[in-house]
């Protein structure tokens, strides 16, 4: 797929960002950035390891321009890199990203017979990315593990939810809204003015 990416949102553990690998595993085989920030000490071993793949961003610039929903001075949550990923991707014409946490582990699929692993992640990020420029949806996400708890059910309703993966085409921006549970505010945010995840 030309002009996408997957942003992995990473701090203070180069060593340990589990979800390069398991990209490449289960099948992803286009582009990756590592988002960093200038706050973080450990900087320069992303940049050993990961080379251009690892963008940096302002964390205090970014800070002055969504709302973190209280007045600390606590900028240890993902939200900057979060909402850091517009620029990166504009800069370097990406049209399309998902935006991943550091430490996923399995991408896969569950059917009424279990669990199975995915080897088509290429095929799938196409397949969300289309899905977007189809329909006026604002982001979507892959459902997480504790969204099955409780077993197949076929006639279980898909919920209008977004949490930790986030499919993005840069020209629909949003805005991730507060320090904690970034994911949650925004959905219901903006789920309320008629934007749908």
């Amino acid at each position: 797929m030309d002009n996408f990416c997957v942003f992995i949102l990473t701090h203070g553990r180069p060593s340990r960002v589990k979800t390069y690998t398991t990209l490449r595993n289960h099948g992803y085989s286009g582009r990756i950035i590592l988002v960093i920030d200038n706050e973080d000490p450990t900087a320069p071993e992303y940049y050993r390891r990961y080379g251009e793949q690892a963008v940096m961003f302002d964390k205090q610039q970014i800070a002055t321009t969504f709302d973190t929903g209280d007045n600390f001075d606590n900028r240890k949550t993902i939200v900057y890199a979060r909402n850091a990923c517009w620029k990166i991707a504009e800069e370097r014409h990406i049209e399309a990203f998902v935006q991943l946490d550091d430490d996923y582990y399995w991408f896969g699929y569950r059917t009424a017979t279990g669990a199975k692993s995915t080897r088509r992640l290429d095929t799938l990020f196409a397949l969300l990315v289309t899905f977007l420029h189809e329909t006026p949806i604002t982001s979507v996400a892959f459902s997480q593990g504790g969204d099955h708890i409780g077993g197949y059910d076929d006639t279980k309703r898909v919920s209008r939810k977004a949490m930790n993966s986030f499919v993005c085409l840069t020209q629909r921006k949003f805005t991730f809204i507060g320090r904690i549970n970034e994911d949650v505010n925004t959905y219901v945010l903006y789920g309320g003015r008629e934007k749908y995840f």
